[in-house]
């Protein structure tokens, strides 16, 4: 008998069976073990947990058919106790991918859980630059969700800053498509505060990380976006001259310019 049928009836059914000889490691048809289905359950199923890594024989990594271990399911639910409890086994793999490409850290960014993304972040053996299938580092990836909290973290732990996506966009990229960050502390403005706190450039180096000329003049730097794209397409000068129907970058129809911060001040909306 499988041991993973057996979870429902929780804790001494469970011992009982161990104490049986019943398979530790035993999988169900997706390749699931007992160890997936109590990683991915509810949080008082931790006691369950601790009962399985008890055994010498627990194999602690094992992958189910997407590729993922009971670390990988336990970070998607935002299972804080589990997590810890599956970091504190010597055999644990950090770093394993799913087959998306995604390790823990990925799921516990895409899960927006900052609890989680720190207590990953405390391993030694955690690496933060693996890009899944979409190129997607977890900074990338936190950049892209909205957290600066999570952002700060992973800079502050030494994760690439000037790393690309499968689009060749780096952070500062996706951070200028962003409408704003998400604090865990406080709301923060976007771009301003992105650049200076988290990354610690100069917002002049704005200008040097895009490069994008204004398409009326094709001199100045474009610093007014067309919206609802958000495409920059004019220089400050231009813009006061220029109208479009049509954004001349995606041929969107234009509702309206607005301003965007270069060098500490505000330019003009309309």
């Amino acid at each position: 008998m499988f041991l993973s049928f057996t979870l429902s009836r929780r804790l001494q059914a469970v011992e009982l069976l161990l104490s049986r000889g019943s398979e530790i490691n035993g999988k169900s048809n997706f390749g699931s073990t007992p160890l997936h289905f109590a990683a991915s359950l509810s949080p008082e199923w931790t006691d369950d947990v601790k009962e399985f890594m008890k055994h010498s024989a627990l194999e602690v990594n094992p992958r189910n058919k997407d590729g993922q271990t009971p670390l990988h399911l336990a970070c998607s639910r935002g299972h804080f106790h589990t997590v810890d409890m599956l970091l504190g086994h010597n055999g644990i793999d950090v770093n394993v991918v799913d087959k998306n490409g995604d390790t823990p850290l990925h799921e516990a960014v895409q899960r927006r859980n900052y609890e989680l993304v720190s207590l990953l972040l405390n391993q030694d053996s955690v690496q933060l630059d693996i890009k899944n299938h979409r190129e997607m580092t977890p900074l990338l990836l936190s950049v892209s969700e909205g957290h600066l909290g999570m952002v700060h973290k992973l800079i502050a732990k030494g994760a690439d800053v000037n790393d690309v996506n499968n689009e060749g966009n780096n952070c500062l990229h996706l951070a200028v498509k962003m409408e704003g960050f998400h604090s865990e502390v406080e709301p923060l403005n976007i771009l301003d505060k992105f650049v200076t706190f988290v990354i610690g450039k100069q917002k002049e180096d704005i200008s040097s990380q895009f490069d994008i000329k204004c398409r009326c003049c094709h001199e100045n730097l474009a610093t007014v976006r067309l919206q609802p794209c958000g495409d920059l397409v004019l220089c400050e000068n231009c813009s006061s001259e220029m109208t479009f129907k049509r954004c001349p970058v995606c041929r969107e129809y234009t509702l309206s310019k607005s301003e965007f911060v270069l060098n500490g001040e505000h330019l003009f909306t309309f």
